[in-house]
């Protein structure tokens, strides 16, 4: 799985579960198990505009999720942080951080996926996420994100729909720099 959409990058360790809980094979659910065989950033997910980062109408907005989190003994402690491609440096600067507690769940067929809002996660080209149980990297998963686009002017739609939709291998150097 490079993308459940194809605007949009995906770290390593995301893949897509079907819902278990649910009638509907429709209905699947983004899931992040960490990679602790790595020796940095483990427990990090990241969603990004990958190499359309320093192309403006590519920002995006997180508005809400559900999301779960695998732990047995308590909750986890989620914390994003938007990041905003800055012209002057070439670089991706962090704007915005968000920090949520969310009960645990043993497994995603027992998990009862918590709404939570997000209010100062806007004109971001990425979106840095880790979850941590009793101090470490826990899997966790998500559905209903939502997202949208920061400016939906007839101008940024047609500067979106310039840049040709590809199949592409993933590649970590795309996400940020």
């Amino acid at each position: 799985m490079l993308s459940p959409y194809h605007r949009l990058w995906f770290s390593r360790s995301f893949n897509i579960k079907a819902d278990a809980r649910s009638t509907s094979p429709a209905s699947p659910v983004l899931q992040f198990h960490p990679d602790l065989t790595s020796a940095s950033n483990a427990g990090e997910a990241m969603i990004s505009v990958g190499p359309q980062r320093a192309n403006s109408c590519f920002s995006f907005d997180l508005y809400a999720a559900n999301l779960g989190c695998a732990s047995f003994y308590g909750g986890c402690h989620f914390k994003m942080t938007g990041a905003r491609y800055d012209e002057a440096t070439g670089r991706e600067v962090d704007v915005a951080t968000e920090t949520f507690h969310i009960r645990g769940c043993k497994d995603i067929e027992s998990c009862q996926l918590q709404p939570v809002a997000m209010s100062t996660l806007r004109g971001l080209t990425s979106i840095t996420i880790t979850a941590e149980a009793d101090g470490l990297p826990a899997t966790w998963w998500s559905d209903n994100l939502m997202l949208g686009w920061s400016d939906n002017s007839c101008e940024s739609s047609v500067c979106r729909s310039a840049i040709r939709d590809s199949i592409r291998r993933r590649d970590w150097t795309a996400y940020r720099h």
